[in-house]
């Protein structure tokens, strides 16, 4: 597509957008293009002049609303205002950890009730098999590795994966100086590349909180396909109960489809939930 990389570099100039992968924006904004008849571009002698443009306005608009959907939509406070106290910490218990859990919408939401849901749902986990010594995959992560401390039981590797390279460059720092055994990617989970990367990992445990939603808008029907390709026995999957700010319930409707999908594949089930959160402890019958 004509004037790309200049279209990235443009949709990337909000702030909360600046810390995304060129290539995941790229991938946007291919996604939000297609049904444009594209070729109005050979009119333009330059960028600058394109730019100026209705066709511009909306390829850009269009591209940055879908990526607040999928990132930019959770995170409170970008990681420049707090990047330089991570280097700081050196302790799984530092103070301040919880103040970059109110950072991001969903572990803000989820602050005060990780260590009961921690507990809860390990307890169910233990109880339907899981080992002690357990590997976890934590897909779109966000910032919840912050809350490693919360877990009441530790993973032997802890592997973090999200979108934001620099996100996941702080994560990577916080594993290291607290002595955490973990690793964090940054990966569009959606992309080939992934896939590639994903066929060579086997885990105990995957969490996938507040995360199928946001896959689902990207491309419909992701979720299954990614949940079966991930070659691990126990899933946490989580849904949000309220719209963002609480003001509103999300139908139930919204998460039947992966009940079902559930079902049909006979895997167990059990459920946990907090007034913004529905977790969903599942166990595959065969990988």
């Amino acid at each position: 597509m004509r004037f790309e990389k200049e279209l990235v570099t443009l949709i990337k100039e909000k702030k909360e957008l600046s810390s995304l992968s060129d290539s995941f924006v790229q991938s946007i904004l291919l996604r939000v293009a297609a049904p444009f008849s594209l070729s109005r571009m050979d009119s333009y002698s330059s960028f600058e002049q394109f730019k100026r443009g209705s066709l511009c306005k909306q390829l850009v608009t269009r591209s940055r609303k879908r990526l607040r959907e999928v990132y930019g939509l959770f995170i409170k406070k970008p990681v420049t205002i707090w990047q330089k106290k991570v280097s700081q910490i050196n302790s799984q218990d530092d103070p301040f950890i919880a103040d970059i859990l109110t950072y991001h919408q969903s572990t803000a939401e989820r602050l005060d009730d990780y260590p009961v849901v921690f507990e809860l749902l390990f307890s169910a986990l233990t109880d339907m098999g899981l080992s002690k010594k357990y590997s976890l995959l934590d897909l779109a992560c966000g910032f919840n590795p912050f809350a490693y401390s919360f877990l009441p039981i530790k993973p032997k590797n802890y592997f973090a994966i999200d979108l934001s390279p620099v996100d996941m460059s702080i994560i990577n720092q916080f594993f290291m100086q607290t002595k955490i055994s973990g690793k964090a990617f940054a990966f569009d989970i959606l992309s080939e590349e992934f896939s590639a990367w994903l066929s060579t990992v086997s885990v105990d445990l995957c969490f996938l909180f507040k995360a199928l939603d946001s896959f689902e808008t990207v491309q419909r029907n992701s979720s299954k396909r990614l949940i079966s390709g991930i070659n691990a026995s126990f899933f946490v999957v989580s849904f949000a109960l309220l719209t963002i700010g609480g003001h509103a319930l999300i139908s139930e409707k919204k998460r039947f489809w992966f009940e079902k999908f559930c079902k049909t594949n006979n895997w167990s089930l059990k459920t946990i939930q907090t007034a913004n959160e529905l977790f969903y402890i599942v166990k595959k019958t065969s990988i």
